[in-house]
Formats: C-alpha cells, sequence, structure tokens
C-alpha cells in the first residue's frame, strides 16, 4: 500500500515540477492536502493554546481542538460516519477541485483571468475543513439545559447534543435524556455555571452524576459516571471515591475495591481514609462470606431435618426465606473466591510472592475450601428449590439446577446472564461431542420466554483447560458484539458470565452440522458438491470481510485490549517454534537453541511477506470445523481467536484443508469467486494475490499440523496423524514453489520426517 502510495506521489510532484506546474498539486491532491492540512491545524491550535495562550481549565477537562481526531477521515469516523459517506466527500471535493485545476491551468502561466478558479478549488478544500469543525460543533459537544417532560408543567434537567442556539427557528441541537431534577431543585446548585454551556460528553455525564449524588439518587449517579471510560474516569478522584462508595453502600465490595485500587498507589496514600475503606471492604467480603454460609447452611439443615424426621413440611414463606439466605450466601462465597483471585494475581504481578518467600499454596488451599462450601450451598439451594417449586415445574426447574452444576453458575447467575425475569425454562440439556479446549452444551428452553429462541448453546470457558480463559471469553464476546451490530453473518449473542475460575457465553444454536462433515460425506469423485459447499464457505467470508470493514476502528480499538493473537513477527516465530516442538515431541524430542535460530532465519522472508500487505479483520480460524451448516447457509463460530491480519490468512485455512483437499486449479477457481464478490470499495483491503495465499497457507498448515499432534496426543485418534502428514506435505509442496522460501524447506527437513512421524 505505501510503496504505491509513496510511488504514485513521487510521480505526481515530478510531473508538477517537470511542467512548472506544481501549485497545481494543491488542487490536484485536494484528500492528501486536506488530510495534511487538518493535522497542521489540530497541533497548531493545541501547542497555540498550551504555550503563547493558555486556557486555565481543570485538569480533568480536554484543551480546545478544532477537530475531534486528524488525519480529518478519522474525525468523521469519530463521528459516526460509514466509509461510503467519507469515500462520497474526499472523492467528490478531489473531483471538483481536481476540475477547477483542470480549468485554472492558464493561471500557472500567470494569465490572471484564470487564478480565480484555482482559489476557488483552494476555498473549496477550505470549506471541508470548516465543514469538519462546524460538525464537531454541533454534533460532538453537550449542554445542559432544562426542558419538560411529557405531561408535566413543571421544566426539568435535560441533557441535549449540539450547539445551544437556534436559527430562524430550527435547532441545532437535540435531546438525549430528561433527568428527574426539576427546575426548582437546580437553582439552589449554582444553575449559571451549569446551564447552556458548551461541554464534552464526559463532563456533561460528570456533571449529571455529580446533581443525581446532591440529591442522594446515588444508583442514577453511578449509572451516568459508569458511561465515563475508565481512564477519564480515574483521572477524577473525587468521583471514583464516590462512586466506590456506592458500590459500598450497595453491597458490591469487590466491584469497589477494584475501582479504587485502580488509582495510583500515591494518590491512594493522599485520600483520608480511603487505604482503611479498602481494607475493611476485604475484612467484610470474609466476614460476610463466612457469616451468611454458616448460617445458610444450619438453617437448610435444620429445614431438612424437621421434613425427614418430624414430617413437617416448611411453609412457603419459610423456603422463600431459606432461598435467599442460600442465594446470598453462594453470592459472597464465590465474592471471596474472585477476591482471592485478584489478591494472588496482584501479588504475582508485583513479584510479592517470590520476594517474601510467599506460597500459592496458601490461595489454593483456601479457594478448595471455598468450592467445597460453595458445593454444599448448591446442595441445600437445590432441595430448597425442589421443595418450593409446584409439581408441574419441578421437572424444569431440576433440569436447571443439573445445568447450573454443571456450568458452575447458581440458577440466579444464568437467569442475570440472560435477562430472564424469574427462572429460566429449561428442559433439557446436553454436551455437544466436540474435542476442544471449550465444552458446549446445547440447551433446549419453554419458548414461552419472550426473546430467548428455543435453543441455545452455552460456551464454557474453563481455567483447568485453558488458562487465559478469561482473555478468551472477553476477546470473543467484544468481537461478536460490534459485527452483530454491523449485521455480519456471526451468532448472536444473548448473554454472559465472566467468574474468576471460569466464564460461559450463550449464544446462538446453529445446528450440529460442520462443513467439515459435509465435505467429508461426499464422494471423493463428487468435485462439484465441494465446489458448491466451498463457495457457499466464500460468500460467508466475503460478507463477514466487507461488513468489518465498516466497523474496523472499532474492532482494532476491542481487539488492542486484550494482547492475544496478535500478529506480529514475534507471534509467527513463536506459534511455529510451538507447533513443531509439539510434531517433535511425538519422539520425545524438541527444538535445540540451534535449530531455532536457524527457524528464526528460515522465517524471515515469510513473516515480512505478511507484514507487507493490508491488514483488515480476519477471523484466523476459518476451518471447516468451525463453520456450520443451517438450512443451506453457512456460518462461523469460534471467534475467540480472531484477530487483525491479512485477509489471506482466512482464504488459506478454508480452502488448504484435507476435507477439501482441492487441486491448485481448484484453488484458483475459488479465489477468483471470492473476488468477484467483493464490491469495488473492498478491492483495495481484500485482494489478495496468490504468493500471499500460499505465504499465508505454509504458516497456517504448520500451525494446524502442530495442532493435530497435540489433539493426538490428547485424545489418541489416529486420523489427526493423517491430517498432520497432509497439513505438513501441503507446506511442503509449497515452499518447493518460491526460491527465497526454500531456507525454511531445509529447516524444516532437518528437524522431522512425515513418513516417520506416521511410523512412530
Amino acid at each position: 500500500g505505501d510503496t504505491g502510495a509513496l510511488g504514485l506521489g513521487a510521480a505526481l510532484g515530478v510531473l508538477g515540477l517537470i511542467s512548472g506546474t506544481e501549485w497545481l498539486l494543491l488542487l490536484f491532491a485536494a484528500p492528501f492536502v486536506i488530510d495534511t492540512v487538518s493535522v497542521i491545524i489540530q497541533v497548531a491550535v493545541i501547542k497555540f493554546f498550551r504555550g503563547p495562550v493558555q486556557l486555565l481549565r481543570h485538569q480533568t477537562t480536554e484543551v480546545f481542538r478544532p477537530f475531534l481526531c486528524t488525519p480529518l477521515h478519522h474525525h468523521f469516523q469519530w463521528l459516526t460516519w460509514g466509509p461510503w459517506p467519507i469515500l462520497a466527500l474526499f472523492n467528490g471535493v478531489g473531483l471538483l477541485s481536481g476540475l477547477l485545476g483542470v480549468f485554472s491551468y492558464p493561471a500557472a502561466n500567470a494569465v490572471l483571468a484564470y487564478t480565480w478558479l484555482w482559489l476557488a478549488g483552494l476555498l473549496l478544500q477550505a470549506g471541508v475543513l470548516v465543514f469538519a469543525a462546524i460538525q464537531k460543533m454541533v454534533r460532538a459537544n453537550y449542554f445542559l439545559g432544562l426542558e419538560r417532560a411529557e405531561g408535566s408543567e413543571e421544566r426539568m434537567l435535560a441533557l441535549f447534543k449540539g450547539l445551544p442556539m437556534q436559527v430562524f427557528g430550527a435547532r441545532w441541537y437535540h435531546l438525549e435524556e430528561i433527568t428527574g431534577i426539576t427546575e426548582s431543585m437546580v437553582t439552589t446548585i449554582a444553575a449559571e455555571s451549569i446551564l447552556w454551556r458548551n461541554i464534552s460528553e464526559i463532563e456533561a455525564r460528570a456533571t449529571l452524576g455529580k446533581i443525581y449524588a446532591e440529591y442522594r439518587m446515588f444508583d442514577r449517579a453511578a449509572t451516568e459516571w459508569e458511561e465515563i471510560p475508565l481512564r477519564n474516569l480515574l483521572i477524577r478522584e473525587t468521583l471514583v471515591v464516590q462512586l466506590g462508595k456506592i458500590y459500598f453502600g450497595r453491597e458490591e465490595l469487590l466491584r469497589a475495591i477494584k475501582l479504587w485500587e485502580q488509582l495510583p498507589p500515591a494518590r491512594l496514600a493522599h485520600i483520608p481514609g480511603l487505604l482503611e475503606t479498602i481494607q475493611s471492604a476485604k475484612v467484610r467480603v470474609g466476614h460476610l462470606a463466612g457469616r451468611l454460609y454458616h448460617q445458610a447452611r444450619d438453617h437448610a439443615a435444620a429445614l431438612q431435618v424437621r421434613a425427614t424426621q418430624q414430617s413437617r413440611t416448611p411453609g412457603p414463606s419459610e423456603m422463600s426465606e431459606l432461598i435467599a439466605e442460600l442465594e446470598g450466601a453462594l453470592r459472597y462465597t464465590q465474592e471471596l473466591r474472585d477476591l482471592l483471585a485478584y489478591e494472588q494475581h496482584k501479588a504475582e504481578g508485583a513479584g510479592e510472592l517470590v520476594e517474601t518467600g510467599g506460597d500459592t499454596g496458601l490461595y489454593r488451599r483456601m479457594d478448595a475450601m471455598l468450592a467445597t462450601r460453595r458445593e454444599e450451598l448448591h446442595e441445600a439451594l437445590d432441595w430448597a428449590q425442589g421443595e418450593a417449586a409446584p409439581p408441574d415445574t419441578a421437572a424444569e426447574r431440576q433440569a436447571l439446577q443439573e445445568l447450573a452444576q454443571t456450568l458452575h453458575m447458581t440458577a440466579a447467575e444464568i437467569g442475570r446472564a440472560l435477562e430472564v425475569n424469574g427462572e429460566l425454562p429449561v428442559r433439557a440439556f446436553a454436551r455437544i461431542a466436540k474435542p476442544s479446549r471449550n465444552t458446549l452444551y446445547r440447551i433446549e428452553l419453554d419458548s414461552g420466554d419472550g426473546h430467548l429462541p428455543e435453543r441455545i448453546v452455552a460456551k464454557c470457558y474453563e481455567e483447568s483447560q485453558v488458562t487465559f480463559f478469561s482473555a478468551c471469553y472477553r476477546r470473543e464476546r467484544g468481537v461478536l458484539n460490534i459485527l452483530q451490530e454491523a449485521e455480519a453473518p456471526v451468532p448472536r449473542i444473548y448473554g454472559g458470565h465472566l467468574g474468576s475460575h471460569n466464564a460461559v457465553l450463550f449464544l446462538e444454536d446453529l445446528g450440529a452440522n460442520d462443513l467439515a462433515q459435509a465435505l467429508k460425506e461426499l464422494a471423493p469423485e463428487n468435485r462439484g458438491g465441494r465446489m458448491d459447499l466451498l463457495q457457499r464457505g466464500l460468500e460467508t467470508l466475503a460478507t463477514l470481510h466487507v461488513d468489518a470493514l465498516s466497523v474496523l476502528p472499532s474492532l482494532e480499538r476491542e481487539i488492542g485490549k486484550i494482547v492475544k493473537e496478535v500478529l506480529t513477527p514475534e507471534y509467527y516465530l513463536n506459534t511455529t517454534t510451538i507447533a513443531l516442538n509439539r510434531i517433535l515431541a511425538l519422539e520425545r524430542r524438541q527444538l535445540s537453541n540451534a535449530d531455532r535460530g536457524r527457524l528464526e532465519v528460515a522465517l524471515r522472508p515469510l513473516i515480512a511477506a505478511m507484514q507487507d500487505v493490508p491488514k483488515t479483520f480476519i477471523h484466523f480460524e476459518y476451518t471447516p470445523s468451525n463453520l456450520q451448516v443451517l438450512d443451506g447457509r453457512i456460518a462461523a463460530i469460534d471467534f475467540e481467536q480472531s484477530t487483525l491480519g491479512p485477509a489471506a490468512v482466512d482464504l488459506a485455512t478454508l480452502l488448504y484443508t484435507p476435507e477439501a483437499n482441492l487441486s491448485d486449479d481448484d484453488i484458483d477457481e475459488l479465489v477468483d469467486f471470492y473476488h468477484d464478490l467483493l464490491p469495488p470499495s473492498a478491492l483495495p483491503a481484500l485482494t489478495i494475490d496468490r504468493e500471499t495465499l500460499h505465504t499465508a497457507a505454509i504458516l497456517k498448515m504448520l500451525f494446524y499440523a502442530g495442532s493435530a499432534a497435540n489433539f493426538y496426543r490428547k485424545f489418541e485418534e489416529g486420523y489427526r496423524l493423517t491430517a498432520m502428514e497432509w497439513y505438513l506435505q501441503t507446506a511442503d509442496r509449497l515452499l518447493t514453489r518460491y526460491a527465497d522460501y526454500s531456507d525454511l524447506g531445509d529447516v524444516l527437513t532437518r528437524s522431522w520426517s512425515g513418513q516417520q512421524h506416521l511410523e512412530v
């Protein structure tokens, strides 16, 4: 991309110099001039107001800037413009400015009669910058004002977006929300200083929260402050302290502790009484967990004895009281486990367990004790809910209890995750047979619930299966939410739960038929059937790639939150090394330091080729086993490893698979089919040349060969070795096509032999 842009830009500049029309470049290169000038203006304004002229503003407010973000096309992205309106604006201005440049050509030869056309082209570009600044003023500013709520005679405090002005009766703002704060209440807290004043959204949320807190409407204050991004909230120490106290008052103790402890240690020490409050919150978590556990356990035991030995069935009110006690005890038992995990993570991160000779065994023993308590409480809760259930719902309640135990959640936690009022109407559930580090369950529900379908899937991420389960859960949930809003072909999310030792994501059920099985069921000579299935998979992939382009900045920010599959040179080297060591482990061998050094040198040309192509959103694991076939359509699942990278990675993982086993001609035909599916606007970012495709395929074949070896060691399934051989042979065949990649072939041949591993 840069090579082409720099080459074309240099050629344009040289042509201007040779022809003596270099000042016409200001018109012919209008989009680039606008972008560059916007950066100059932005930086100059910020430096001016931090240098010669200093605006005396509070430390928690930003210095004035004319644009939201520069270069200017990012400004429009931040205003939530889609790619098509931005392209239309810049291409339209570029076209008009270029035409004015053509017609003003005599001005370059000092014919003054045409100079006004050249100036008109510059004014057109200046108009775009002014338009962008006005857009920021109108669409990215907020203010607090007074507005009458529907059916009310008294005006109330309201949040508006835009400018507090009207032009010929037309409002330059629109109403965002009306609060419950009346005009008479506002006048008592310095209305002149907060009303009808341009402020940022962050300042608006902070101010609204302060007003709610002033009138002891703490829940609404917390809601406003929670809308502020954490990095902006943390520089407002008084708000952090107040928000933590609201959590503390609501008995959300762990939430308060984690919020307070994100303040810098030096600031924590200077806030009167905060360190003591944090310590008392930690003690209170332990105290409540212990007291409620013993209280609920003893109460349950007494009622069970009375029911069995004295044949006196507890009344409905007694059972409701017991269920509430048990759920409270479960909540604080889990909160204490979360607190222990949080403290252990902090201690390990600070090196305290090593430096002070501390022992993580203490944390493990306490966690095991709390896990035992949790099981006891679950058993008592199951009994209590069974006794309280009407006969016609006993089977559903039993299924829900078994599901809760299987997912290591309480029934209440499942209900909160799925936003269900009352109990989840579970008919049955069963594990989905799929060798994976994540366990899947298909849950059948009564269709009476409003927003849930008859079947959903629970995807479980467990610490016992993968240590970074939390990162997998958060990556998948965050990415799917963004793609779902962009209407991409992805499974719908119904809810989720993240605990200290496991996480569960509730997803749309896409059936049990995956593309890998559909391809295996076809006869080897049925080329048409294979090509038809793969074309449908490519249609889904093209739609996913194109839809993701419209939300790429959001996806990039979401993926950047968790350093997981980020395709850096180090990532390619580490994953290739891990893959080869997994293969060599079948012979109880590992790569030597010398082999690793040779591998690093040999991989450089492949890694450089992957780093030089445009990046977009990729599924990264777009294999037939991760694609579901439902009612003739194909949908992708397992987005936990999705990331930003070359689109060729997804194409390679679909086309170079043992289930498809395609010829080179078939692959070329399918690559052309994929390109034909793309709209013109997506071609620069998603165009895939054959060498890039082969490079991505070589790396992915090595990854999957290592994965097949690893799965063979875990599950002892013979077909995994056959798959490993196919991946290795495919990688070897592709390596022989490129002289630059021959060193990698030599290193791999030195390390292993496919036939030898099959014999082992």
